[in-house]
């Protein structure tokens, strides 16, 4: 019997197969779902970018428009705490300066950490305590829970609707007693198993590759955007050697030759083991070599260090005015100059208290990064949890850079900033504010590692198969 002959017999088969079709199309609409809610999240995370920039752009606008009726000869009394041709005014009352992190072109697959850490934050530069961050307010259930994504959808259910349509294909014609007649066929055992293996795999990654595919073209993707192509190919070519993973691994479990319902606890111990178990106890080992600062000490930290730089406002002034001569205070309005100036020294100390804490929280959130890169091959899941989180732009590194850009970009505003709170001279440098600098390049680090995650699943899947090939060598009819 011809492999194509086997193929067409195979193929009526599989037709017929109410329980394979079913479980694939609920596996659909999983799917169909967690594009939806991945697509929705990218566009509320577009929507407040689009809107922090109009927010940006309207204020700074507003800005020069008043001061520009200011100095026409307006009559208008302004306070000098909102007078936009002060520094101390224009910051306070009309600088509305936002930084934002894009969402990638695949964000919609993998919501990742973009709903944990923030990817829009207002960067306040005055003279007054700043260390509270902006963050959006999320239902911390749905945070514990995380998002019903695509990437949830690929890494959890669909090892489940593989495993649950191909864990009895060998035992179940035993069983039934048609295993001698379908082996009266000229046909070995390897390539029946094979071409029935091969074909259902090809029905579930045309599903599980297609839908997402689809949805993210009919949601706006476009192949223009740098490295948009490669992406979207790595992320096809991931999820296949996922897939395949678990395909291996039941032709291996099927080869051997044991019951429909071993098989069954066989193959589901390996999905609770793999997918739930090793995740988990991976986190919890995390957090016990590198456990991260407490956030609640943290804060007491900052607001602790603020406290003792307030009590030590007129020291620091002093030593502070002597490092920078420029922001010396002239005579008029001295009283306010002082006071901007106090507090300046004042946040300049509390950044420098608060620096080493900000340091050790980096450093332990780098080693646990680190440690589990290392430790992913011990599960496929989570080979393709970092994957999936990394193609799609919403992985901890890329945020962690992020915020670490908004840090240095608060920091260039402020020096820029500084002197215009104290001088004499009216602020014009409303289009001199330093820009957002923000380094976003796939390529290089990132494609190779995804090369990395690529080998490793398709190592695993061969090893599998290989196994299981070895296995259907030894007389089928007789185990």
């Amino acid at each position: 019997m011809t492999i194509w002959t086997l193929a067409a017999l195979e193929q009526g088969r599989l037709r017929r197969d109410r329980l394979f079709w079913t479980v694939l199309v609920l596996g659909a609409l999983a799917l169909a779902y967690g594009i939806v809610n991945g697509v929705a999240w990218r566009d509320f995370q577009q929507a407040g970018i689009h809107r922090a920039t109009a927010i940006s752009a309207g204020r700074l606008a507003e800005a020069k428009a008043k001061a520009a009726e200011l100095n026409s000869g307006s009559k208008e009394q302004v306070d000098f705490w909102s007078d936009p041709r002060t520094g101390i005014g224009f910051e306070g009352e009309y600088l509305r300066l936002y930084d934002c992190l894009t969402p990638a072109p695949l964000a919609a697959l993998a919501v990742g950490q973009s709903d944990l850490l923030p990817y829009c934050i207002r960067v306040i530069t005055g003279p007054w305590p700043n260390f509270q961050p902006n963050y959006e307010w999320e239902n911390p259930l749905r945070l514990l829970l995380g998002r019903f994504d695509c990437s949830f959808v690929v890494i959890y259910l669909a090892p489940l609707l593989i495993l649950l349509t191909t864990f009895n294909l060998l035992s179940r014609e035993r069983e039934a007693g048609t295993l001698l007649l379908l082996f009266s066929f000229p046909v070995s055992p390897r390539r029946w198993l094979a071409v029935t293996f091969l074909l259902r795999a090809a029905a579930v990654l045309a599903v599980i590759l297609g839908l997402p595919v689809a949805g993210l073209f009919l949601s706006g993707f476009g192949l223009a955007g740098t490295g948009a192509i490669i992406q979207l190919a790595m992320w096809l070519i991931l999820v296949s050697a996922y897939c395949s993973f678990w395909f291996a691994l039941a032709f291996a479990v099927n080869a051997f030759g044991g019951t429909s319902e071993s098989n069954a606890l066989v193959l589901a111990g390996c999905w609770i083991v793999l997918v739930i178990l090793i995740p988990a106890s991976l986190n919890l080992t995390l957090k016990q070599i590198y456990p991260l600062p407490s956030r609640v000490a943290f804060l007491n930290a900052v607001r602790g260090a603020s406290a003792d730089a307030e009590r030590m406002g007129s020291k620091l002034l002093e030593n502070y005015l002597q490092d920078h001569s420029d922001l010396a205070p002239g005579d008029k309005k001295e009283n306010a100059n002082d006071y901007i100036e106090t507090l300046i020294a004042v946040n300049a100390e509390t950044d420098r208290a608060v620096d080493p804490l900000k340091k050790l929280f980096q450093e332990q959130q780098d080693r646990q990064l680190a440690l589990i890169e290392k430790l992913s091959l011990v599960s496929p899941a989570i080979v393709l949890q970092q994957a999936a989180n990394l193609l799609s732009g919403n992985d901890q590194a890329r945020r962690l850079k992020f915020m670490a850009a908004v840090e240095t970009h608060r920091k260039e505003v402020r020096r820029f900033l500084d002197p215009a709170f104290v001088t004499e001279a009216p602020f014009t440098g409303y289009d001199s504010i330093p820009p957002f600098k923000y380094n976003d390049s796939f390529f290089g680090v990132k494609v190779s590692r995804l090369a990395g995650d690529i080998a490793t699943l398709a190592g695993f899947s061969l090893m599998l198969a290989a196994w299981g090939w070895r296995a259907l060598g030894r007389p089928i009819l007789e185990s």
